[in-house]
């Protein structure tokens, strides 16, 4: 359990040495452990440093929990910064067994609540996945930020590191029952409550036409087909024979109603 930080540093620094100066913008320079035990408050493990000294140490000695910290209360640094060191913060409790996220009780506790909320809120009609919008929008900012990713060479998914422990977690989690996709059960009784609640993303087709016509606009949709030869064959919407590749736009359907 991590231990509640305290002031205690200080204050012995001040009785031992006097007001602890300020930096040109005002700000209390930093106390900083030398042994990174926050229990030892002797005077000779204490350093006085600027918030930049400080942060520099944390990071050369990949504490970066504290870099985190400092970057988020007291610091102007920018949100990819802080964003990488909650990242590698996160990547190293993993390596250490200390992530919430490899306690098979929290994890089982999370689904269960998470799985109820979503349910709640998909009744009321306020799930943010319901909105045709934001799942577009959303769509469009993960392929963006993952070609980045990609194209930098920084994408977790791209480290045989990260592959490596995200095998571990989620072999940890098929064995001890916790793995959302083992609950079929659940999935499947709520994928019919919103079905009969009318809030499923898949009623009435929405969804998937506008999906189809995005492949088609592209022209990777797999039902598209060359045809070189001018071959005769069977429209697969209206059975209509043409040679034209069985879903071009340009294929006209015969009226429904003839």
């Amino acid at each position: 359990m991590r231990q509640k930080r305290t002031n205690e540093h200080r204050r012995v620094w001040v009785k031992h040495n006097g007001p602890i100066p300020k930096d040109e913008t005002g700000r209390s320079l930093e106390i900083h452990h030398k042994d990174g035990d926050h229990t030892n408050n002797d005077i000779s493990n204490l350093m006085l440093l600027t918030l930049e000294e400080h942060y520099e140490i944390h990071r050369t000695q990949g504490d970066y929990a504290a870099c985190y910290l400092m970057a988020v209360q007291r610091m102007n640094k920018s949100p990819e910064e802080i964003s990488e060191n909650s990242r590698l913060a996160a990547l190293k409790r993993i390596e250490q067994g200390t992530s919430s996220f490899q306690d098979p009780e929290f994890l089982k506790r999370k689904s269960i609540e998470t799985r109820q909320r979503n349910i709640e809120l998909s009744a009321l009609g306020l799930n943010p996945w319901q909105n045709p919008e934001l799942i577009e929008r959303n769509r469009l900012n993960t392929i963006k930020r993952n070609a980045e990713l990609v194209s930098n060479g920084k994408h977790l998914f791209q480290t045989n590191e990260f592959r490596a422990i995200a095998n571990k977690i989620n072999e940890e989690r098929i064995a001890n029952g916790t793995h959302n996709f083992q609950d079929k059960e659940a999935a499947r009784q709520q994928a019919l409550r919103r079905v009969e609640e009318g809030t499923h993303h898949f009623v009435g087709g929405q969804v998937q036409r506008d999906l189809a016509a995005r492949l088609l606009d592209d022209g990777i949709h797999h039902l598209q087909t060359n045809n070189p030869n001018n071959t005769r064959v069977s429209c697969v919407v209206c059975k209509k024979e043409t040679s034209v590749p069985c879903l071009n736009r340009d294929h006209k359907h015969k009226d429904k109603n003839e």
